[in-house]
């Protein structure tokens, strides 16, 4: 069975930009672009463990 995956669009200031294009230069060079993203959102939701519930990322927030 296919892995369904959920596609997802976001805004992103220049400074972080110019942070993703020196990480995709940098440790990323060999991976595309979809897969650097995913370790990177990996990374900051193992961040998140650990700390208070009101921030858990388990929980839903409203915008």
């Amino acid at each position: 069975m296919a892995a369904t995956y959920r596609r997802f669009t976001i805004s992103v200031s220049p400074g972080m930009n110019e942070d993703l294009i020196w990480a995709k230069e940098g440790k990323y060079r060999n991976t595309t672009q979809n897969e650097m993203f995913r370790q990177l959102i990996l990374k900051g939701l193992d961040s998140l463990q650990g700390e208070p519930a009101a921030l858990s990322c388990r929980h839903e927030q409203t915008a």
